[in-house]
């Protein structure tokens, strides 16, 4: 018996067949080849893991305003674990980190509060930023709404008057009782 086990995993180990279980697929599956490959020459997963406790973790939007698919991506610091965001502009390959151990104006170094997020090409005032950029939209339930975004040299932040904000585009998850309030008129659309 001990005799045709032996045989089974070697000729397993050959034909890797056998002993080999299929692979999870990992939250760098999703990343554009480049993309990985630039940040892994980098260094980049030497000092951040993806955090993938949000879904989505990855966000993909025109972020430098260049007509090319962005990446942004949920990120946490590995020796201080705090989190934060990472975009890769796909055109020239640079990376902009903000939170995870680095201070991003008054939503400072860590982002462990931040439980949403979503790609938005409304809210941002064109003034501010490229033409043709979009930004993300991060909130939390005890925080107001922050617009991120490019503008040709560094991610700013502005932050939104939620009840402007709510007005003038669809706010996802928003509490039923102020929609009630909304669709009986109590408070304007």
């Amino acid at each position: 018996l001990i005799m045709a086990l032996l045989s089974l995993s070697v000729m397993g180990a050959g034909t890797g067949v056998f002993l080999e279980t299929p692979q999870e697929p990992t939250p760098c599956d999703e990343l554009p080849v480049e993309v990985y490959e630039t940040l892994l020459s980098e260094g980049f997963f030497d000092t951040y893991d993806i955090f993938v406790n949000i879904i989505p973790y990855i966000q993909h939007g025109d972020f430098n305003g260049d007509g090319t698919l962005d990446v942004a991506l949920q990120v946490v610091n590995k020796l201080s674990r705090k989190r934060g965001i990472v975009f890769v502009h796909t055109n020239d390959l640079s990376n902009y980190v903000i939170g995870a151990g680095k201070n991003f104006y008054n939503l400072g170094d860590n982002f462990s509060w931040h439980k949403q997020w979503r790609k938005d090409s409304q809210a941002l005032k064109k003034d501010k930023a490229i033409q043709s950029a979009e930004a993300l939209i991060i909130d939390a339930p005890d925080f107001s709404k922050n617009l991120i975004f490019f503008d040709g040299l560094h991610y700013r932040l502005e932050a939104l008057n939620t009840h402007e904000y709510s007005v003038s585009m669809p706010v996802y998850g928003q509490g039923i009782s102020q929609l009630v309030l909304r669709i009986s008129g109590l408070i304007p659309l």
